[in-house]
């Protein structure tokens, strides 16, 4: 049983075509679609041929289905805009308003504004995430959001996205304080800049049209595990299964092919190794903000407490172009994350660290599990020349196709998470 075993059975060629089956076969995994559910069943064979212990459980979730929107430009130049309503976005057949220009949408963004009625144009950063400038939008008496793409300024993607601000399902206080009531559209980001030129000249009048169905759906999410019973300690690992509209290669198909190939890996060791593994394949990440996530800790809290050891979550490895890796985790995983990763990737490769913030499924804080995750992504110069495009232009567009994610850096993606998984599965003493 060694290290050496395990990095010379991963199969970058398994992954991939695991890759290619989930872009072409089962494109727009939205969570309660039937495709959705075809992806969970494609993950419980696959692990079940494996060896491991698969199921897929059921549950409900509330999701949304988003369909085209429009905007008009009404003054001082009058066009139409295409646009995608945002999930979780109040349905309306036509809302007139003055533009207001609000950046990034943050709390200070709105300071000497007057938005109440009115129409707020945001950047569709991370900074705040989009969750949140929809709901700071709302309670500051905006009728209506438009959020222009990232990119480059000539980005013609029209973004797709949710704008749940409740984390998991809601409860009926949260139904009630953290879901914006609000008119949301995406746009690409060569209209964007031009609305925002506009309203920063004078006054600009604009008018959409949104539609959504947002209701509560039959979910299904995956599981596989070996040697995790009867109270043994056990690694979790785990990424979302469910995507936007079209392939969504980087975010997450990627993702899943590479879960897929390291359960199969370890299990062909695992009677040789002291601690289990139980992966999760999440659903409702996109359209739910985590829903299956945050049921898994609630539903199995007492078994993690208990008995895991740390959580790695895997979303959008090996995005083409990119060439630096970025590394978040909780303070008391750190030292042994960046370790880890400079022995696999070696001295050339820049490696930035961060403290792991509630992004992507990160559902496991309130358990008390160390928490990793990493991927490659590009150069701050790239970040700062793309309106803060970390992970891609065409990230939440229809343009995420397999072209997007380079096979040499999926094959380092797996080292650097099999590495990982070898010294949290096999050392004496953790991290």
């Amino acid at each position: 049983m060694t290290l050496e075993r395990i990095l010379g059975e991963l199969s970058v060629d398994r992954a991939w075509a695991h890759l290619e089956h989930i872009t072409q076969d089962i494109p727009s995994r939205l969570a309660g679609s039937e495709n959705s559910r075809r992806m969970a069943e494609y993950a419980n064979d696959q692990l079940a041929e494996a060896g491991l212990a698969s199921q897929m459980h059921e549950f409900r979730g509330l999701v949304s289905f988003p369909e085209a929107g429009e905007v008009r430009v009404l003054s001082p130049e009058p066009r139409i805009i295409q646009a995608n309503t945002l999930g979780h976005s109040a349905s309306t057949e036509g809302i007139e308003g003055d533009l207001v220009y609000v950046g990034s949408g943050a709390e200070s963004d709105y300071e000497g504004k007057d938005v109440v009625g009115k129409i707020t144009l945001s950047e569709l950063s991370y900074s705040p995430a989009r969750h949140e400038k929809a709901l700071i939008a709302w309670q500051k008496g905006s009728t209506a959001q438009i959020m222009m793409n990232w990119g480059h300024e000539t980005n013609e993607a029209i973004p797709f996205g949710s704008m749940k601000s409740a984390w998991g399902n809601p409860t009926p206080e949260t139904l009630v304080s953290e879901m914006p009531d609000l008119p949301c559209l995406g746009i690409a980001r060569t209209e964007g800049l031009r609305l925002k030129d506009a309203s920063l000249a004078g006054p600009t009048r604009v008018w959409l049209r949104a539609k959504a169905y947002n209701g509560w759906q039959p979910l299904t999410m995956t599981t596989g595990e070996f040697r995790a019973d009867a109270g043994r300690q056990f690694l979790l690992i785990g990424g979302h299964m469910d995507s936007w509209f079209g392939p969504q290669a980087t975010d997450n198909a990627a993702g899943s092919a590479c879960i897929l190939e390291l359960a199969r890996v370890f299990n062909l060791i695992a009677d040789d190794l002291p601690r289990g593994l139980v992966a999760g394949f999440w659903m409702g990440h996109e359209t739910g903000t985590m829903i299956s996530s945050s049921r898994f800790a609630d539903t199995n809290w007492d078994r993690l407490r208990r008995s895991c050891i740390a959580y790695l979550q895997i979303d959008q490895p090996a995005i083409a172009g990119s060439s630096t890796w970025h590394l978040s985790s909780t303070d008391d995983i750190q030292q042994y994350g960046v370790r880890v990763a400079r022995e696999a990737l070696g001295p050339e490769m820049e490696i930035h660290w961060g403290r792991q913030q509630k992004n992507g499924d990160s559902s496991f804080f309130g358990v008390g599990l160390p928490c990793i995750g990493g991927e490659m992504s590009f150069t701050d110069e790239q970040i700062q020349r793309t309106a803060l495009a970390s992970l891609g232009w065409w990230h939440h567009s229809i343009e995420n196709t397999i072209d997007k994610v380079d096979k040499g850096r999926l094959a380092q993606h797996l080292r650097v998470y099999a590495r990982w998984m070898w010294g949290l599965l096999t050392d004496n003493v953790l991290p």
